[in-house]
């Protein structure tokens, strides 16, 4: 159940406009590339530039671009946002409010509708012969992969480093890759990045030697329980 609301004031400086976008999930991806959930349309922009968490109640910031990421004129790697702070990404400025929205407790004891679960699959399609056209599923919240033996999805390759990145559920049907500051880097379709929102069809390469196709499949629902018939009144 959704329990907080993002709102982004965006605001381009040199042509003086601003844009309001909503969002009831995080993280959120910010960048030039059109994957993220913020596209910041610049040449100054990194392809994958910050990510926005919610944590403990507030929003975190952290940066992981090439130009830098500034509040208050100063630049910044990780920061917990204040109400009303201004985040800078050249030539952008980003106004983030995190609002909680109240819980209907009449909901709690009741149980979640059924319907089909959606997870993940990443299949090998160029890497070691013995993985080669294997799947891995991410059936929990995330999913390691490495060159580990007690990585969730193993793959032997030297190339990869031990825990190389990991897939992260964020949401119903919607998953990240983040890379798990690996020596030879993780791509998605090609662009180099540390963290990234993935779509099926994506490419996700480790290193230079595995690529694995992203898809998503939807696991059946579980069996209705049967109705407990009524007892007859005395």
């Amino acid at each position: 159940m959704t329990t907080y609301r993002i709102k982004v004031r965006v605001t381009q400086e040199e042509h003086p406009r601003t844009q309001v976008l909503e969002f009831d999930h995080a993280p959120l991806a910010i960048g030039a590339l059109p994957r993220n959930d913020i596209v910041l349309d610049d040449e100054r922009v990194s392809g994958d530039h910050a990510i926005v968490t919610v944590s403990r109640r507030a929003l975190l910031l952290e940066d992981i671009s090439r130009n830098g990421t500034f509040v208050g004129g100063k630049k910044v790697q990780s920061l917990k946002l204040r109400a009303g702070e201004e985040v800078v990404i050249k030539p952008y400025r980003l106004a983030f409010e995190l609002e909680l929205l109240a819980v209907d407790r009449s909901t709690l004891t009741e149980k979640p509708p059924a319907g089909p679960r959606v997870d993940a699959m990443l299949t090998v399609i160029d890497g070691p012969t013995d993985v080669l056209r294997k799947a891995f599923t991410v059936t929990g919240e995330r999913m390691r992969i490495g060159r580990a033996p007690d990585a969730d999805a193993p793959i032997p390759e030297p190339t990869l480093s031990r825990l190389h990145a990991e897939v992260v559920r964020v949401a119903p049907g919607r998953f990240v890759v983040r890379d798990l500051k690996s020596a030879n880097g993780t791509f998605v379709n090609g662009e180099k990045t540390r963290f990234s929102p993935l779509r099926a069809g994506d490419r996700v390469t480790l290193g230079d030697r595995v690529t694995l196709a992203f898809s998503l499949e939807a696991s059946p629902a579980p069996p209705a329980e049967p109705a407990v018939p009524a007892k007859p009144s005395a």
